[in-house]
């Protein structure tokens, strides 16, 4: 049986049309969603997140969201994709997808001030990744020119840029959200005299951040952090 034949027996087409599938199909075409190994041949396809590796076909996969719905989930939709069942583009990761630690290390060879600015870009695409405007400052410039921003010049005015973070930066964007959030977070605790620190969790974050010379002088929590 072929590709089509699989898709159009386990799925009528009036499933792919409700709001709920319809984000799936959408989620499915982000570079978040790039299998990290694909078999036209026998129309499957392997992909890693946080969560772990899901082994996905186009009438089953194992990730909890078909587990519970039976119904197609967005690795489903981004393997029909891929197979050319549904049109529409997908991205993918122009420089394979960055781990957090790769992120880190990136971003830290720059000023704090270019730092600052690339987390303001961070937060802006993170959960929608789509253009937005931001108005014209040279951090930002230094961003666009080494590839870190898309830009797109044509919808430029006299006072902003639209643009967008590349899709590498956001891999694994909850532990580098935790990263940087940890790195200029401020002091939350006040003991009647001046404003202190919170504990941070025992974890390869803070592990990475001693590593890299940051809260050496700040206790550590066995805890974890309520975020």
């Amino acid at each position: 049986m072929n590709a089509n034949n699989i898709w159009t027996a386990a799925w009528a087409a009036n499933v792919h049309m409700t709001s709920d599938q319809q984000k799936r199909i959408e989620n499915g075409k982000s570079a978040s969603c790039t299998p990290s190994a694909l078999d036209k041949n026998n129309c499957c396809a392997t992909f890693h997140s946080i969560r772990g590796k899901y082994d996905t076909q186009l009438d089953s996969c194992t990730c909890t969201d078909f587990t519970r719905r039976s119904l197609p989930c967005k690795h489903m939709y981004r393997l029909a994709f891929e197979l050319g069942l549904l049109s529409g583009t997908v991205s993918a990761y122009s420089k394979g997808g960055y781990t957090w630690k790769q992120a880190v290390d990136i971003i830290e060879k720059y000023p704090e001030a270019v730092q600052e600015e690339f987390l303001w870009h961070f937060h802006s695409t993170k959960d929608k990744c789509i253009p937005y405007k931001r108005k014209k400052n040279p951090e930002m410039d230094v961003l666009i020119n080494d590839g870190i921003l898309n830009e797109y010049p044509d919808k430029e005015t006299p006072k902003f840029k639209t643009v967008i973070l590349i899709d590498d930066f956001l891999k694994d964007k909850r532990n580098l959200s935790w990263y940087f959030s940890r790195k200029f977070r401020k002091p939350t605790v006040f003991n009647g005299c001046e404003m202190e620190y919170e504990p941070l969790p025992n974890d390869e974050i803070t592990a990475y951040l001693r590593q890299r010379g940051f809260c050496l002088d700040i206790p550590i929590s066995n805890g974890k952090e309520n975020m």
